[in-house]
C-alpha cells in the first residue's frame, strides 16, 4: 500500500474495519438466533409431549382419535400426524436456503402407539419450526439492514471526517511545492487543528526565513558583482596609469640612450633600472593582493605574520601582537588556508580604517578537548572606537560571516562603543563532509 495516499489508507482501513465488525456482528447474531430457535423448538415439544401424553392415555375408538388430531393442529411449531411409515414428511422452506440452514434446529420426532378398539394406531410428534425461522428471519432481517445502515452511515461519517482532516495537508503539499518553485511569498492559513496550525506556524516562518535569505543573497551577490567591477576598473586603471606611464617613460628613455653621449648615456640607464624597480614593486603588490604567493611557498602562519608586520611597519603607533599555532599548516586543510587569510586581512583593514586603535591582537590557535572534535579558534581584537553591531550593516562584516560558514564554522563579533570590537572565528578541523563548492 506505499503507492497510496494517507488518505486512502485510512479510508480503506476504516472499511476493512467496519467489514470485519459487520462479519463478525452478523455471525453472532446468527449464532444468537440459532440459539433461540433451538430453544424455541425445545420448549414447543416438551408442551406438545404433555399435551399428548395427557390425551393420549387410555385405548380410544377412531372418533376421538380424529378429533385428539383436530385439536392438536392449534399447537404452534409442532405437528402430530398419522405416520405409519415412521418417516416426517418434507417440511417447505419458510426463509432462504442458506438462513433456514444455518439456523434450523436438529430434528425433533417423538413416536406413539395409540391402541384402538380395533388395533393400534402409529402417531408422530415433529417438530416444524417453519413457522419461527420465518419470524426469526424477519427479525434478523431488520436487525442485519440497520446494522449495515449504521455501518454505511458511520463510514460517510468517517470519509466526510477523513477529508475535511486531510484538507490542510494538501494545502501543506501545495505550499511545499510553491516553495520549491521559488514562491517564497506563498503563506499558509491558520488551520482549525492545533498540530497543522503549528505545522501552518512553522511553514510560514520557514517561508519568511527563505525570502529574507534570498532577498539577503541577491543583494550580496549585486554587492559582489560591483565589487568585481570595481576592482577590474580599479586594475585597469593601474595598468594604465602606473605601468603605462612608467612603460611610456623607459621606451622614451631607450630611444634617447643611442643619441646620448658620456654621463648623459649613464643616466638614461640608471632611470631605466629605478623605473623597472618600480614596477617590479607595483607588480609584487598587485599580485600580493589577487593572491599571496606567500601563501603558497611558506604557509598559513607565515602569511598571516607577514601581513601583519606589512601593518606594522604602516602603523609604527600601534602595538600588535601577534599569537599563531605554527601547527595550522599542519592540522588545517590548504584549501582553507586563503579563507583565514582573507579573514585576518579584512578584520585588520577594518581596525586600522574605522576603529583608531592602540593596540591589536592577532590570534590562532588550536582547542581540544577530550570530548569535542578538535577546533581551530581565530581572534583579531582591537581596543578601538567600537561599535553598535544593531547598527553594523556593512559587506565586508558579511563576507566575513560568509567565508567562516563555508568553512563549516562560525563568526562572532564582541563589541560595544568604546570597547573595541573582536572578531572571532571557530571552525572545525576536519572538513572532508562539507561540499566541496562551499570550500
Amino acid at each position: 500500500m506505499r503507492w497510496l495516499s494517507l488518505k486512502t489508507q485510512l479510508t480503506l482501513s476504516i472499511a476493512g474495519l467496519l467489514g470485519v465488525t459487520m462479519l463478525l456482528s452478523s455471525f453472532f447474531v446468527l449464532h444468537r438466533v440459532r440459539q433461540s430457535v433451538a430453544e424455541e423448538m425445545e420448549s414447543a415439544m416438551q408442551l406438545a409431549r404433555e399435551w399428548v401424553e395427557a390425551r393420549l392415555k387410555a385405548p380410544a375408538s377412531p372418533e376421538e382419535a380424529k378429533r385428539v388430531l383436530a385439536e392438536f393442529r392449534s399447537l404452534r411449531h409442532v405437528r402430530l400426524v398419522v405416520d405409519e411409515a415412521g418417516i416426517a414428511p418434507n417440511l417447505p422452506p419458510a426463509a432462504p436456503a442458506w438462513f433456514a440452514r444455518w439456523v434450523a434446529p436438529e430434528a425433533m420426532r417423538e413416536d406413539y402407539a395409540l391402541p384402538l378398539a380395533r388395533g393400534t394406531l402409529h402417531l408422530a410428534l415433529i417438530a416444524d419450526p417453519k413457522d419461527e425461522i420465518a419470524e426469526a428471519w424477519q427479525e434478523t432481517k431488520v436487525f442485519l439492514s440497520l446494522i449495515g445502515a449504521l455501518a454505511l452511515g458511520f463510514f460517510g461519517a468517517s470519509v466526510a471526517l477523513v477529508s475535511w482532516a486531510f484538507r490542510p495537508v494538501e494545502a501543506i503539499l501545495e505550499g511545499f511545492l510553491a516553495l520549491e518553485r521559488g514562491e517564497y511569498s506563498w503563506r499558509l492559513p491558520r488551520f482549525a487543528p492545533l498540530e497543522f496550525a503549528r505545522i501552518a506556524s512553522g511553514f510560514n516562518h520557514l517561508a519568511e526565513t527563505l525570502a529574507r535569505v534570498h532577498a539577503e543573497n541577491a543583494r550580496l551577490t549585486r554587492r559582489l558583482l560591483k565589487i568585481e567591477e570595481d576592482e577590474r576598473h580599479l586594475l585597469a586603471r593601474e595598468l594604465h596609469d602606473e605601468l603605462g606611464q612608467r612603460l611610456s617613460a623607459i621606451k622614451l628613455m631607450a630611444r634617447s640612450i643611442p643619441k646620448a653621449q658620456g654621463q648623459a648615456k649613464e643616466q638614461a640607464a640608471q632611470t631605466i633600472l629605478r623605473s623597472v624597480d618600480q614596477l617590479f614593486q607595483i607588480v609584487r603588490a598587485r599580485i600580493q593582493n589577487l593572491r599571496p604567493l606567500m601563501l603558497d611557498d611558506l604557509g598559513l602562519t607565515a602569511a598571516i605574520a607577514h601581513l601583519v608586520a606589512d601593518w606594522q611597519s604602516k602603523q609604527p603607533a600601534v602595538q600588535i601582537a601577534l599569537d599563531l599555532d605554527e601547527t595550522a599548516d599542519h592540522f588545517l586543510p590548504k584549501e582553507n588556508w586563503i579563507h583565514l587569510y582573507r579573514i585576518v586581512q579584512e578584520a585588520l583593514t577594518n581596525a586600522f580604517k574605522h576603529a583608531q586603535p592602540q593596540t591589536v591582537k592577532v590570534a590562532l590557535r588550536r582547542q581540544t578537548s577530550q570530548i569535542l572534535e578538535p577546533a581551530w579558534f581565530l581572534e583579531v581584537a582591537d581596543d578601538g572606537q567600537g561599535a553598535n553591531l544593531e547598527q553594523v550593516s556593512g559587506c565586508g562584516l558579511r563576507l566575513l560571516r560568509e567565508r567562516a560558514e563555508s568553512l563549516g564554522g562560525r563568526l562572532e563579533l564582541c563589541s560595544q562603543p568604546g570597547q573595541g570590537l573582536s572578531v572571532r572565528v571557530w571552525l572545525p578541523e576536519k572538513t572532508d563532509d562539507l561540499d566541496p563548492a562551499r570550500r
